[in-house]
């Protein structure tokens, strides 16, 4: 079951609602499909690495996240970038089994286009608890990765 949480929506510029309402957790990775020091510096980063496989990267890393958490699988995408105004109208709309959903989970601002993002959203089975965050230790993740 999905927590219960207070979410503020932004239905227009400068026009903001807060309100409780359930939504999924999930554990994210995000990345940057683009080198940009300028926006790792801004973002407090001082290395980088390169992930030369992605799918094996993700499913090692879902591997690793499901000793700590029941997943139910994952999806990866990367984020398209909108100033397009969403409206949501009830609970329904927030459905991991809707397409609409996705969407919304690999959408961000424009303002943060320089950033060039790909997230990996790994779902985990819903329980009537609340997930936490996690820290793992993965060093088979390195052989997807050039640095």
């Amino acid at each position: 079951m999905p927590s219960r949480k207070d979410v503020t929506i932004q239905f227009a510029h400068g026009s903001y609602v807060t309100a409780p309402i359930n939504v999924a957790d999930a554990f994210v990775f995000c990345a940057s499909t683009n080198l940009d020091e300028r926006i790792g510096k801004k973002l407090g980063y001082d290395a980088y690495y390169k992930i030369v496989n992605i799918e094996k990267f993700a499913e090692t890393l879902f591997e690793k996240i499901y000793e700590s958490c029941t997943l139910v699988g994952f999806k990866a995408n990367k984020v398209n970038y909108s100033n397009k105004e969403v409206t949501i109208t009830g609970r329904n709309e927030l459905n991991r089994n809707k397409p609409d959903f996705w969407s919304l989970c690999f959408t961000k601002n424009t303002d943060f286009f320089d950033e060039k993002e790909f997230r990996i959203i790994f779902n985990p089975m819903f329980t009537k608890k609340t997930i936490k965050p996690i820290i793992i230790t993965c060093p088979e993740l390195i052989k997807y990765c050039i640095f």
